[in-house]
């Protein structure tokens, strides 16, 4: 069994990580006690690769928690026992990278925690982190942990589930800091990067929702859903990208552009469902665009992607005559060359249900925005001394802003 180990890191990773593990025991058919309470070997296939067999054929979360309060075994959380409360970890939040970073509160416990959770498993694939990058756990702390772990655990290859901030959402003024004083530690060799743009999602919410007032819970429900569809493919039979290996070789071949932008429907929202035609054309439509985390213009370039669909058939006829159509996509990647997999295991709540990870160039307008709110804070020397006094130095900030701005012309290049 290849199994993947998740780490929720911050207040945002794992109000994240909560709603994903509700999708992932749901979706296995695992009752609120860890029992199955369906005996279908194909779920019992790859049911090892995210959670731990106890006895009594219980099954609980290969997870480790680390945030300030127990939020997720609050006493009023449905699906508590299908976590080990020995897997969480307690530390203090912070707004500023600097703080997560050099603070080492609870380093060994982290440190020995995983390797425990490593040595139990048979053959580790990979670490994956859920996170955000707004504030100073999910970046700073997230990214000692990274570096703590590529030291020891050099032939593991790293999977981030990470949220990219935006002003029109948080009015934490340093999130741009936090984002680029992150990037040389999440943009490195081995790492997939699923990249939610919370902007995007509060884009959806407001134009194909008419929500006026999203709350954080109505964002997390979105982005819980498009990880569930991210990682479908890890967790069910017969799937193209069945491991992380396959998928970083498939879909992130240049070293260098390693961020996914993924997509998904049909959406559901907290207070109704979108309607949807069920017609493979429309579900692909929304994947490719109203429904993925950045806007796919013609401007920009598909690399690589990769679809699933759910409930659907084994061998369906209907996706089959789809993907053998001749003709161009719009972003200059014809759609026989994308690659698909299927699968009669539906999305929750979902009769049937799509999902993408899309290799494109439309990722550097997500970069580009933080970056220029980085450069305008820092031209004027705007909150620095906050970091300065942590003990980071300006030619780290120098340094994480090249960073940034070679990959932003790397994409580009590629648009040409």
């Amino acid at each position: 069994m290849r199994e993947i180990l998740h780490l929720q890191v911050g207040n945002c990773g794992n109000q994240l990580g909560k709603l994903n593990w509700e999708n992932i025991f749901d979706e296995y058919s695992i009752d609120i006690n860890g029992k199955l309470e369906v005996n279908n070997e194909n779920i019992q296939e790859k049911i090892g690769v995210y959670l731990e067999e106890k006895q009594d054929q219980k099954y609980i979360a290969r997870n480790i928690s680390i945030c300030k309060y127990n939020e997720v075994l609050n006493p009023g959380f449905y699906f508590k026992n299908h976590y080990d409360e020995r897997d969480f970890i307690e530390i203090e939040n912070s707004w500023n990278w600097a703080k997560g970073y050099y603070r080492k509160e609870g380093d060994d416990d982290i440190r020995d925690l995983v390797r425990a959770k490593a040595e139990a498993c048979d053959s580790l694939q990979a670490f994956e982190f859920s996170h955000s990058l707004g504030g100073g756990s999910g970046s700073g702390l997230t990214s000692r942990i990274i570096e703590t772990l590529k030291d020891e655990f050099s032939d593991i290859l790293f999977c981030f589930q990470t949220v990219f901030p935006s002003p029109k959402v948080s009015d934490c003024v340093v999130e741009p800091y936090n984002v680029v004083l992150s990037f040389p530690f999440l943009h490195m060799p081995d790492n997939l990067i699923f990249a939610i743009d919370i902007e995007s999602l509060m884009r959806i919410l407001l134009k194909r929702y008419k929500i006026p007032n999203p709350t954080y819970g109505d964002i997390n429900h979105l982005a819980a859903q498009v990880l569930g569809g991210a990682t479908s493919t890890f967790r069910f039979p017969g799937m193209i990208n069945g491991d992380l290996k396959k998928m970083m070789k498939n879909l992130a071949p240049i070293e260098t552009m390693n961020f996914l932008v993924p997509g998904f429907s049909p959406f559901t929202c907290r207070c109704n469902c979108m309607r949807h035609s069920g017609e493979i054309q429309d579900f692909f439509r929304d994947i490719v665009s109203e429904n993925a985390m950045c806007e796919i213009v013609e401007t920009n370039r598909i690399t690589s992607m990769a679809c699933c669909f759910r409930g659907f058939e084994e061998k369906s006829q209907q996706i089959e005559d789809f993907f053998r159509s001749e003709g161009t996509f719009v972003n200059g990647i014809e759609i026989k060359n994308i690659k698909y997999s299927m699968t009669e295991f539906k999305p929750r709540g979902l009769k049937r249900g799509a999902s993408s990870l899309i290799n494109t160039t439309g990722f550097k307008d997500i970069l580009n925005r933080i970056h220029q709110d980085f450069d305008f804070m820092k031209r004027r020397n705007a909150f620095l001394h906050w970091y300065l006094s942590e003990g980071v130095e300006i030619e780290e900030f120098n340094q994480a802003s090249h960073e940034v701005i070679d990959l932003i012309e790397t994409y580009r290049s590629y648009e040409n």
